[in-house]
Parts: structure tokens; sequence; C-alpha cells
């Protein structure tokens, strides 16, 4: 049996990163290990049903493999076009027939269109508020995935970044000397969004050796707070206007906020009154920070609603949500080609 293992996108258009965009033309190379008897005459064969893919060259001769023996089409790649209107983010399904002398068998590989629209990283001990924002998004239909470490060596792979630092005492203090502050400062030079969350990271982790994230998001705290943060309002005129949730959650020392610079109030707690969420705009990225968890808001009437919420925040980045798309059979009504 010839089975896939791994696959590299090689492009050479105007953004040279690895991902096919849409619009663009690249070429593929596929791995494939032979976990059976001697394999004569491979020949592997790319196909894809998806309405964005159009495959210009999809076949490529491998010779002879032994058992256990690994190759690669390097030398004759795949290519594929992708439809100028392809939505970043959609995720694509592509097939590889390996055909050999008595068989053949079939293994199918998983492509992102551009860039995945969300990467949720929360390395609390608790992990109570990234799971939450991750399964919001994906019940969007937002591409993406939720990690406890951050790949900052790949970060160029999605366009908005969601970080979870928890509240005290289960919050994760991110010193300066550490690679991601840098790495995620970078990633928003690059045009990358991101919302950040934490209790302490504003006011108290700056103070005690943490990374200061604050000039990069447009706000200063002006209190490391405490236990008292009891309702989230949106502020008039923004994408939060209208909304207003109970706080439920981790509630210790909660920094109260103020913007700075490109930043504009987006939440605010009653009694006392202060703001416990930024938002930033610089011009080429958007950022999102707050001293509350996510998680921890309750659910109320439209559009007091954590699912809302998320929507709002994706559409400040300018992410927008996954479009439904008819792939074959659509005449019939046949739900299975709902894609």
């Amino acid at each position: 049996m010839v089975v896939v293992t791994g696959h590299q996108i090689v492009d050479s258009g105007a953004v040279v990163n690895g991902l096919p965009d849409p619009g663009e033309t690249v070429e593929l190379i596929a791995t494939v290990r032979n976990f059976g008897s001697v394999a004569s005459d491979v020949e592997i064969t790319l196909s894809s049903t998806d309405p964005f893919i159009t495959i210009l060259d999809g076949s490529s001769n491998l010779g002879s493999l032994t058992s256990g023996q690994t190759s690669d089409n390097a030398a004759d790649p795949f290519s594929f076009e992708v439809a100028a209107n392809a939505p970043s983010g959609r995720i694509v399904r592509f097939s590889v027939l390996a055909g050999f002398a008595g068989g053949d068998s079939t293994s199918d590989l998983l492509q992102c269109i551009g860039r995945f629209a969300y990467l949720v990283w929360d390395p609390t001990g608790d992990r109570s508020s990234g799971p939450v924002i991750a399964d919001l998004l994906d019940q969007w239909g937002f591409s993406g995935t939720i990690s406890g470490s951050l790949p900052t060596d790949r970060l160029h792979e999605y366009a908005s970044l969601w970080v979870s630092f928890g509240v005290y005492e289960n919050n994760f203090v991110l010193e300066s000397s550490r690679p991601e502050g840098p790495a995620i400062v970078d990633f928003m030079a690059n045009g990358g969004c991101v919302y950040l969350e934490g209790g302490d990271v504003w006011a108290y982790d700056t103070g005690a050796g943490g990374f200061d994230f604050r000039p990069h998001f447009g706000l200063q705290a002006t209190d490391d707070g405490t236990g008292d943060l009891s309702s989230v309002k949106g502020a008039p005129g923004q994408f939060t206007e209208g909304m207003d949730f109970a706080y439920a959650g981790e509630n210790s020392y909660i920094d109260h906020l103020v913007p700075s610079g490109f930043g504009t109030s987006l939440f605010s707690n009653d009694a006392p009154a202060y703001d416990c969420g930024i938002a930033g705009d610089a011009g080429t990225y958007r950022t999102v920070g707050t001293s509350f968890e996510l998680a921890g808001l309750v659910d109320g009437v439209e559009p007091s609603v954590k699912k809302t919420l998320v929507l709002e925040v994706m559409g400040f980045f300018g992410i927008a949500m996954p479009e439904v798309v008819f792939t074959d059979d659509f005449e019939s009504g046949d739900l299975s080609a709902w894609q």
C-alpha cells in the first residue's frame, strides 16, 4: 500500500508564503511511503472536486518503491490554480490516487486556501477560556485551531490570533525574555490581528517582568484592580454597542484599562466604573485587549451573546464569515451537496 504521509506547497507569486493564496498557481509536492511489498511503476494522481480549484498538472511517476521506502514527486510536482474569488481560510480536500502494478490506494490531503482564519493560544493551567473561544469561532465555520504552545515560526499562516492568559491565580505570565512576545508583535507588524485577554497582563505583569503589550494595543492600565468585575457593557458607537453581559468568570485583580493613542473604549464595568476592554486600530492591524475572560460572560438577549461577540470581533478584524457554497447536485436539494 502506497500512502501519502505529507505534502508541501511551493509558490512563486506576489506573496511567497508557502500557502496557496486566491488567484495563485502553485505546485504541490507529495511525500509517499510504501507500507507493503515492492510496488512497481508507481504513478500518483491528484484530484479535487472543490469548485475553487483547477488541477493543471495532476500526475507524476515515481517508478518502483521497495517495502518501507519513502519518495516524493519533487522532480515532477503537481500544480493547481486557485480561483481569484476563493475565500481565504477555506479548507480544500484533495485526493491522491497511487496506482502501481497489481493495485492502487487513495489518500486524502487537506489544504487551507490562504491563511487560516484563527489560532487560539491558551497556555493557562486550567484552559478555562481558550477552548470556549475556539468552539465559538468553529461554530461560525471559521478555519483554525487551538494550541497550548505558540508556533512562533508559523504565525504567518493565520489571519488572527486569539490569546487567553487567564485570571489570577490560574493566569499565565509571559516573561519579557521569552520569544512569544516579540513574535506576536512581529505578527501584528505584518498585518495580523490579535485578541488578548488577561486579568494581570496589562497592569501587574508589566511591572513584574512580563512582556509589555500595551503600546501595541493602544491602551494603558491605571489599576491592578480587585475582584470587582460584575458587568461587561459595550461602548456606544462601537461594534459592541448594545451588548450588556453579566460576568460570572474568574474574578481576581481585574486590570483597569484606558485607551491610549490609537485605542478606543470597547467594554466597561459599572461599579466601580472603569474600562475592561479596548479596541485598537493601528492602520495596518487591529487589536482587542480585555482584562476579563470571554468564557466568563453570561449570555443574555441578542446581541449580548458570546457567539455574536466573537463574530463581531472577526468583523472588526476584517475577516469575513465563510460562505456556504454548493458543490454539485444542488438542483436536487441533496443535503450531501452542501459544503
